[in-house]
C-alpha cells in the first residue's frame, strides 16, 4: 500500500469514527462499528491504530495541526497579529466542531497515558517544530511593530497561550453548562498578549 494510499484510508477512518461518536458517544462505539462503517477489517483498522483511544487521541493531535490549505489562508493575512487571532480561532473552532464529548474523551486519553507522552516529548525536544516556529515568528513580527506586550519574550507567549488553550478547552469541554470555547478564549487571550496599558490609552 502507497504511503499517501495509507493516509486516505487514516484519514477515513477518522472521520467515520468521528461522525460515530458525535452520533452515538465514544463509549457506545465499538471497534466493529468503526470498521463496518469505514469499509475496513479489523486488521486493517489496528494497522492503522493500536485502540479506539488512540483513534480519539489522534483526533486531537490533528485538530492541534494546520493543513496546507490553512496555512495558505494565514500567510495571505499580512498583519502578524491577524495572523495569531486567525490561528487561535481556526483551532477553537476545530474544537467546537469535534464536539464536548469527543474532546473530553481526547483530553482524558492524552491524561491516562501521561508518561508514554512525557517521553515522546523527551524524544522530539530536540527536533524541530514547524508549527511552533511559525507561531513564534508571528509573536515576534508583532512585538516588532507594537502590537503585542513585549516585557516578555516571544517564545514565552507562545507556550502561554497554548496553555491558555488547553485550560479554556479543558473548562469548555467539563463545564455542566454550554459555553462557547472560541468566545471564551478570545476574551482570555487578548488579556494575555496585549499590553493593558497601550490597549486602555
Amino acid at each position: 500500500m502507497r504511503l499517501e494510499d495509507e493516509s486516505e484510508k487514516k484519514s477515513e477512518i477518522r472521520k467515520k469514527a468521528l461522525a460515530l461518536f458525535q452520533k452515538n458517544g465514544y463509549d457506545a462505539v465499538t471497534i466493529n462499528e468503526i470498521c463496518n462503517a469505514s469499509g475496513i477489517s479489523k486488521n486493517t483498522f489496528y494497522y492503522h491504530f493500536a485502540s479506539k483511544e488512540e483513534l480519539i487521541m489522534d483526533l486531537f493531535r490533528v485538530m492541534l495541526s494546520m493543513s496546507e490549505e490553512e496555512l495558505i489562508k494565514i500567510m495571505a493575512i499580512s498583519d502578524p497579529l491577524e495572523q495569531l487571532r486567525y490561528v487561535w480561532r481556526t483551532l477553537t473552532n476545530d474544537a467546537e466542531t469535534l464536539g464536548k464529548e469527543v474532546m473530553k474523551k481526547a483530553m482524558m486519553a492524552n491524561l491516562s497515558r501521561a508518561e508514554s507522552l512525557e517521553a515522546d516529548c523527551k524524544d522530539r525536544k530536540h527536533k524541530p517544530n514547524p508549527y511552533m516556529d511559525m507561531l513564534r515568528s508571528m509573536y515576534e513580527r508583532a512585538q516588532a511593530l507594537g502590537e503585542v506586550r513585549s516585557d516578555v519574550t516571544p517564545k514565552s507567549l507562545m507556550k502561554s497561550s497554548m496553555a491558555m488553550f488547553i485550560g479554556c478547552l479543558q473548562i469548555w469541554a467539563t463545564a455542566p453548562v454550554e459555553l462557547g470555547l472560541t468566545e471564551m478564549y478570545a476574551e482570555n487571550y487578548e488579556l494575555l498578549i496585549l499590553d493593558q496599558k497601550q490597549k486602555n490609552t
